[in-house]
């Protein structure tokens, strides 16, 4: 149980307890005529409990994920976002470099033009949503929000200038 502010509405100092069914409304019968307000919590759900207990998977293994990989010579950096594993969009970073410069990333064109590496092996996992939109949205604020991004400007168009300073100060 927990006592909380007094009721602006009729006085009464409020009082939470979780919800028992047929135990509950007996409580706040009792309660109720001693002056109370009672107000009913949920109890934990297991599916709540054992969430908490399960391993997090390596960043390498996470998906729908935005993240950042960081360059190890200089402090730019690139953002993305993927639905896949994040170690398999590193690796189509990596081979990038292979095509044709016409068609290369700009994390590749970064790499050559600068003779620079990023650091593949620990890639920042920034936020993760399983919504693609909202991921992207992510994914722009993040971009916005780098010293030194690699991503072109067109990568954030869709999220409106005005919103720049307040990111900055975020």
């Amino acid at each position: 149980m927990s006592y909380n502010q007094v009721d602006r509405n009729n006085g009464k100092e409020c009082i939470t307890i979780p919800y028992i069914k047929n135990l509950s409304e007996n409580i706040e019968r009792i309660l109720r005529g001693v002056g109370f307000k009672v107000l009913f919590t949920i109890p934990k759900k297991l599916d709540r409990m054992i969430r908490r207990g399960k391993d997090t998977l390596p960043k390498d293994k996470q998906t729908n994920v935005v993240y950042r990989i960081n360059c190890l010579q200089c402090d730019a950096s690139y953002v993305g976002q993927t639905k896949r594993h994040v170690e398999t969009r590193l690796k189509e970073h990596r081979a990038d470099v292979k095509k044709v410069v016409s068609d290369q990333s700009v994390v590749s064109k970064h790499r050559l033009t600068f003779n620079h590496e990023f650091d593949w092996s620990d890639p920042d996992v920034l936020h993760r949503d399983a919504f693609n939109r909202r991921r992207e949205i992510a994914e722009m604020y993040f971009i916005k929000k780098q010293d030194r991004p690699v991503n072109l400007q067109k990568d954030t168009d869709s999220l409106p200038g005005v919103y720049d300073s307040i990111i900055r100060r975020t």
